[in-house]
Formats: structure tokens, sequence, C-alpha cells
């Protein structure tokens, strides 16, 4: 049975099941930024029908749904309830058994840090991020379109559920990085770098000042494509698990 997430006790519901989770992380730093009563960023409850346990989360921003499911749940169900809200777009969600995964979840290993090269800005102006990202070809995305972007970046820094960092040489931007925050969870979400300065270490600097503003406790996942693989493994990330969207 799946239900809209909209009193205190779904609330906690859901934050208590989206614990310590990447995909869980996803939708809680969104429920931190946009809370439950718009109509651009909704959440559902999957309950099991005999004991009322919650069996999954969903979570939507602008039509982009992410399912966050750890143990046995009504699959059926779920995407059913994701072709009725998404239709081929589909949910970013954990793969399961027997299923070819698009991409891969990593999870950073502090102890494999390397050091930060360069002055890293921390929240700088959100125009200046996307001056990176669409600078950017090749990234494994869409770029989203500026005013989104500018409005969701903004809203998440002022509240603290997200934090980005900046290079520059000289005054021009060349390389961020942004994380997603939920309670003791983070979620790299964005690692780009100009193409005249890739292979220099400066994306990696970038996440590497982040994590120094994130608590030591504070875990750090990152989704990937395949080939970014070795990328995310040079600054400290681990293969934890895989992911469908």
């Amino acid at each position: 049975m799946i239900k809209l997430v909209e009193d205190k006790e779904s609330i906690i519901a859901m934050t208590d099941y989206c614990a310590d989770d990447p995909f869980g992380c996803r939708i809680m730093a969104t429920y931190r930024t946009y809370g439950v009563e718009q109509s651009f960023a909704q959440f559902w409850l999957q309950r099991d029908e005999k004991s009322g346990k919650v069996t999954a989360v969903l979570g939507s921003l602008d039509n982009g749904l992410t399912v966050c499911a750890k143990g046995d749940y009504n699959t059926e169900e779920i995407d059913s309830f994701v072709r009725m809200l998404a239709g081929e777009n589909g949910a970013l969600r954990p793969v399961r058994k027997n299923e070819v995964a698009t991409g891969l979840v990593m999870r950073l290993d502090r102890s494999a840090l390397i050091p930060p090269v360069g002055d890293i800005e921390i929240n700088p102006p959100c125009e200046e991020l996307y001056t990176v990202l669409e600078n950017c070809p090749g990234l494994g995305f869409d770029v989203p379109p500026f005013e989104a972007f500018y409005a969701d970046m903004r809203l998440r820094t002022k509240l603290s559920t997200a934090i980005s960092g900046m290079l520059r040489s000289d005054i021009m931007p060349v390389s961020c990085a942004a994380v997603h925050r939920a309670a003791n969870v983070g979620l790299l979400t964005m690692c780009a770098t100009v193409p005249e300065f890739r292979g220099k270490g400066c994306g990696s600097s970038c996440v590497r000042a982040l994590i120094g503003h994130l608590r030591e406790d504070e875990e750090l996942f990152v989704f990937c494509l395949p080939g970014m693989c070795g990328y995310y493994e040079k600054m400290g990330f681990r293969v934890v698990g895989g992911f469908v969207y």
C-alpha cells in the first residue's frame, strides 16, 4: 500500500527508514529543503498491508523520482506507481537481484583521501557553479535549465541541505562540486571540471574541501556511471552497490 507523506507520523516513519542510505539521503535532502507542502516535491511510503511496516519510500522533485528500498518490498506496486507518475522516465532506485545495473553506488573511504590542491571557495555564487556545468560536455547527464538549477541550489545552500565548492584559475571558475545533506549522510551530486583543466586534480580538490566541512561520522556516497568508477576510486570512493534509472 502506497500513501502520501503528509502528517507528523508519516514524516517520522520516512525519516527513520531513509536513515544511513544514499537513496534515502537524496529523498530526505529534498524533504529538508521543500517540506511536504509543495506540489512539485512529494513523498510516499509503501507499507506492508499486514504488518504496517514501511517497506519503501519514494520521493519526487519536478517529476524526478527516487526510490529508497532496503529489503523485501512490493516491486510490482512500486513499478506500477512509478510508471503512473513518470512514464518511461522511470525512477532512480537500487538494483535488484539478477538485474543489470545502470550505474554504481560508491561510498567514501576516508582513509584513502587525497590532499586538496589549490584554494577552494565554499558556497560560491550559484551562477558560477552553473558556468562550470554548462562548459563540461560528456558528464553523463543533461545540464538542467539555469532558472531551475539556480532556484534549487540557492535554497538548498541557504538551508544548509547542500554545500558546494569551486576552484578558480585567476578569476575564472574551472571546477566545482556539491554535496546534498541529510542527517548523517551526504550525497555527492555534482563534480565537474572544464576540459582544459582535467587531469590536474581539480575536481578531487573540490570534493576533498567539501569533505572537510562534513562531520567525521557523516558518510558520503556518489551515484556514478561505470565509466566514471576509476575517477571516483582515485578520490577514495569504493563500490558498495548499484542503481538503475
